[in-house]
């Protein structure tokens, strides 16, 4: 958050909603063994190819967030 510039109060309330969710669902903590304080599965890629790995920008691509999907 030490790179945004919040345009009024809501833009900074939105964003902070959006990073506070972040932290809690995606983020990894050294404390949580790694884990998240809301817990989420961990991402195995599948052996046979069949997936690609899609990264979704979170707070205009500070962070992200990673998942697989199938490819078509």
């Amino acid at each position: 958050m030490d790179f945004f510039i919040p345009l009024n109060q809501y833009h900074l309330e939105k964003k902070l909603e959006e990073f506070i969710h972040f932290y809690n669902h995606h983020r990894t903590h050294l404390a949580l063994n790694k884990d998240s304080p809301v817990s989420s599965p961990v991402l195995i890629r599948p052996s046979d190819g069949s997936v690609k790995l899609v990264s979704t920008p979170v707070l205009g691509g500070l962070y992200h967030i990673y998942s697989y999907e199938d490819v078509a």
